[in-house]
């Protein structure tokens, strides 16, 4: 990831995430696109007027300049539209970014609701070429397609990596959860013992919310009790 995709796509990823991965489309896409522009609509209109002194009359030499300055300018556009045409990997989720000059369209989806990632390979070229369809099926939704991706392979073990990253920090998180749940309820049998200890009442047996319950009721009676709780 070079210094113009860090720049260019950071504003693309929603606040808090980390950009990891930027994947292309393949750029024999472009390049095919190139080679049909160049042929068809700046080469062949030069060699037609330059040896048409037919046309030479009839249009005017600044008319000729004007048309390719304007196809030279949807060369570039065109190049761009390319470029900015990716899938963003940040390090929870994927965002597909479709550019283009006047609107831009970002659509995203966390690694845990992927249910499945796929190649749909089209040919004995694309094979060679590395170039296929990279494709995502959604939970419940439409699929996240990339068209001629560039390495898809590698764009699914990369994701694969960032997935099982995401699983473990999940995991951890639940098992700090669990770990204060636990502590929580060894708090609460720690206040009960001590307010029922200054009682004569016995302790009952409940179950473990009817407990928490009972001891913050009779917590909140007592003139000692200052409530911790936000």
């Amino acid at each position: 990831m070079n210094s113009f995709d860090k720049i260019f796509f950071k504003k693309y990823i929603p606040e808090g995430q980390e950009m990891i991965h930027i994947i292309h489309i393949h750029s024999i896409v472009i390049l095919g696109n190139l080679i049909v522009v160049f042929s068809l609509f700046i080469v062949l209109p030069i060699f037609l007027y330059y040896f048409s002194p037919t046309l030479q009359k009839q249009i005017p030499f600044f008319y000729l300049e004007i048309y390719l300055i304007f196809t030279f300018l949807k060369v570039i556009y065109d190049i761009f539209n390319w470029y900015t045409d990716v899938w963003i990997l940040t390090n929870t989720s994927i965002v597909a970014l479709d550019w283009s000059f006047l609107k831009t369209k970002t659509d995203s989806i966390s690694y845990s609701n992927i249910e499945g990632m796929w190649v749909d390979e089209n040919g004995i070229v694309d094979k060679i070429l590395k170039k296929w369809w990279l494709i995502i099926n959604k939970f419940w939704e439409e699929e996240f397609i990339l068209e001629d991706a560039i390495n898809p392979y590698n764009a699914i073990d990369l994701i694969d990596s960032l997935n099982t990253k995401e699983e473990k920090k999940e995991e951890k998180t639940n098992i700090t959860d669990e770990r204060f749940n636990q502590l929580l309820d060894a708090i609460s049998w720690a206040v009960w013992d001590h307010v029922y200890s200054k009682s004569s009442y016995e302790l009952p047996k409940f179950e473990n919310e009817d407990i928490k319950n009972e001891v913050i009721k009779k917590a909140e009676s007592e003139d000692w009790t200052i409530d911790l709780r936000d």
